[in-house]
This record gives C-alpha cells, sequence and structure tokens, in this order.
C-alpha cells in the first residue's frame, strides 16, 4: 500500500473539510453551463440575523456556469497531470498553474500550499455576513485531484453551505458534482485569519480556510523546516523535547519524513530489499543512511540510536518498515521567527485541521542552519489546543 503521506500533510486541512461534507450524503451530477458568473453581491440592506436558513437543494445555474468556467480554464492544466501510481500526481508547478488560471477569474481559490487569491472577497463576505445582509460567496481549492467549490449562502446572516467538485483525475471530462445546501450554525472570520464554519450536522467537526495571508516567506519556513516533521504521531512538534529528552521522538517514521522531503521516497520505495528474505517488510535499512540523517538533524548520537531494538549490529541495518499510521488533519503554519543569541531561531507554528480556535495547537521548534546547507532541530515546546 502506497504511504505518501507526506502528500496527504499538504492536504490536511482540505482533506478534513471533505471528509465532513461527503459523509451520509449521495453526490448528484449536474452539467454546467457555459460561462462565468461570479455571485450575488451581499446586499446593502442590513438585516436581523435570523435562525439558520432552511436549505434549499443544491446551487443556482448561475452558481454552475461559475464553476463551469473555472473547470474549463483548468482542465488544460488538469489535462498534463501525470498518473504514475494509478491516481493523478499533479506537480507543485501544475497546482500553482491552476491556482492561477482560476484566480484571473477574479474568485477566491486557495490550495493549501498557497496563500489564498483574492481573498478579499471571502473578507467582504464575512463582514456583510456579519452585519446581516445577504450574498452569495464561493471559495475554489484544489485537493489532491479534485476541484472543490464551496459556496456560502447568506440570508439575513444565516449561511448555508453548497459543496461541489470536479473530480479530474477521473479524467477531464468528469461531470461537475454536488451536494444539497446544508446549513451552518458556526460562520466567523478569527483575528488569526481563518474563515471557521461549523455544519449543523456535524457540531463536532469546525472547519474553515486561512483566508488572511501568511506570507511566502512564512510558508517557504514551514514547508522547509516543519512540513517533513510534523506529524503528531512522530513527536518532534506534538511534544516537548530538548537534547536531554529525546524520548518523544518516534526516529523510524521522523526519518522516513526526512527521507521524502529530500528524495520523494518511502523507506518503501527506496529500501525494497525486505529485512527478512521472503516476507514483505520490514525492510532493511541501512544504518549508515539512518544514522548520517538523524544526528545531522537531532542532537542524537549512533550510540544512541543503535540502543533502538530494531538496528541489527551485525548486518548494520536497522529493520523498518516505514509510516503506516494514517494521516494527520493538521496543517502547520509559521506565523513567526525570532532569532536567537546563539545563531539559532524559534519558529511558531499554528497547527489547524478539523478543530479550529483562535489559539489553536502550536509549537515552538527551535531550528540552527548549518554552514553546509543544512539544518538541526535542537527543541521544542508543545502548547496543546484548549477545550472549548
Amino acid at each position: 500500500m502506497k504511504r505518501e503521506f507526506m502528500a496527504l500533510l499538504c492536504g490536511l486541512l482540505a482533506c478534513a473539510a471533505l471528509l465532513a461534507g461527503c459523509a451520509g450524503r449521495e453526490a448528484r451530477e449536474t452539467e454546467p453551463a457555459p460561462g462565468a458568473g461570479s455571485g450575488e453581491a451581499a446586499s446593502e440592506e442590513p438585516a436581523e440575523r435570523g435562525e439558520p436558513a432552511e436549505p434549499s437543494d443544491g446551487p443556482a445555474e448561475a452558481l454552475l456556469a461559475e464553476i463551469g468556467a473555472v473547470r474549463d480554464v483548468i482542465r488544460p492544466i488538469a489535462a498534463q497531470v501525470e498518473s504514475p501510481n494509478g491516481y493523478a500526481e499533479p506537480t507543485g508547478g501544475q497546482y500553482r498553474g491552476m491556482v492561477d488560471a482560476a484566480a484571473a477569474l477574479g474568485v477566491p481559490v486557495v490550495y493549501e500550499d498557497f496563500d489564498m487569491e483574492n481573498g478579499e472577497l471571502a473578507v467582504s463576505f464575512c463582514e456583510a455576513a456579519e452585519a446581516g445582509r445577504d450574498g452569495t460567496l464561493t471559495i475554489y481549492r484544489l485537493i489532491g485531484s479534485m476541484l472543490n467549490a464551496e459556496t456560502f449562502r447568506s440570508e439575513g446572516g444565516a449561511v448555508t453551505l453548497t459543496s461541489s467538485y470536479w473530480e479530474y483525475g477521473m479524467g477531464t471530462d468528469a461531470p461537475i458534482t454536488s451536494e444539497p445546501a446544508r446549513a451552518l450554525d458556526q460562520f466567523e472570520l478569527q483575528p488569526g485569519g481563518h474563515l471557521v464554519y461549523r455544519l449543523e450536522e456535524y457540531p463536532d467537526a469546525q472547519m474553515g480556510f486561512r483566508v488572511l495571508p501568511l506570507g511566502e516567506e512564512n510558508r517557504a519556513l514551514a514547508r522547509k523546516y516543519v512540513l517533513p516533521v510534523c506529524h503528531t504521531r512522530f513527536g518532534v512538534t506534538s511534544a516537548d523535547w530538548d537534547e536531554t529528552d529525546l524520548s518523544s521522538i518516534h526516529w523510524e517514521w521522523t526519518f522516513e519524513g526526512l527521507l521524502m522531503a529530500r528524495t520523494g521516497r518511502t523507506i518503501m520505495d527506496a529500501y525494497p530489499e525486505p529485512y527478512t528474505p521472503g516476507t514483505e517488510y520490514p525492510y532493511a535499512v541501512p544504518a549508515e543512511e539512518v544514522d548520517g540523517t538523524l544526528t545531522a538533524h537531532f542532537p542524537v548520537t549512533a550510540e544512541q540510536l543503535h540502543l533502538l531494538s530494531a538496528y541489527d549490529p551485525q548486518r548494520q541495518v536497522y529493520a523498518w518498515q516505514g509510516f503506516w499510521g494514517g494521516t494527520d488533519f493538521r496543517v502547520p503554519e509559521v506565523v513567526s521567527k525570532t532569532d536567537n543569541p546563539d545563531g539559532s531561531f524559534t519558529l511558531l507554528v499554528d497547527f489547524v485541521g478539523m478543530g479550529f480556535y483562535e489559539t489553536g495547537e502550536r509549537c515552538e521548534l527551535t531550528v540552527r542552519d548549518r554552514a553546509d546547507g543544512g539544518w538541526e532541530y535542537l527543541s521544542n515546546r508543545h502548547h496543546p489546543a484548549p477545550e472549548e
């Protein structure tokens, strides 16, 4: 089973919304009319905020036309996406191209590794809905090999959501599908820059988007230093540790995270030889490569690593199978970088995903760059998300 968890990490937030949106629903196929639209403008007349509106049955014709127009401008790029493992895998450049093409139509669009384009439209809609005015907003996002359109409609400040999808991974001639509108019992733009909403039928699952930009510098910091090691089960960003106590770190999975960041390959891909002949896994991972990678990135010695039960001193390999732990619905967002007197720096990282909070789960990850272009993780301080 392919374990492309780094790709999953890049789409955590989007997958969370998709899973909640699809649960218990059967999508109905609809075909868009040609042309483009920008949705309904918010009414200037404020109204009393009412109870959640009764959901209507699906998007309006003008909305379908807009979704169809967005599909049409990204279709040429989607047609070039390759499927080396049986499913479509867009490159970073292809994602960027699709985002830019859709944004040129003047609609809000996002891929989780980029700032939202035309996000000011989302801010304006949130302000209008908060004031009790009517209006419509559609936010487009790219999830793996899917275009997702989330349409929010405010009627007197009560907001409903209609989710629509174009699964170009099934072929660029795939139809657009959409679900009936559903009522929201939460819809707000939080001070930290996230649009957060919650479906009435899923009261324990908050979802949302980052609307206000992080900036490319902060996103680059997250990609380089945080994303390779940010999965909860790795223990690097989800627990307190320093050079005096490294017991929280799962070395096998952390090694694979760094391996994937550097080469794009999992342990299974890079070291296919089984540790025991005739078996499928675990795999024989050379100690030289493991020790070199982990001692370069953490204050740990090869002697300490050799105490792991998976280490075979005779063959000088680790009997590892890699990460089999499932997805992690957290997206790392670096919100600040603080330079320290000793030459290291500390990244303040917010994690968003299934649960959104004004101050959510976060960590302070301290790192030092090396002269050879590499870097070393020195410590982490974890701050759990507060209880609601």
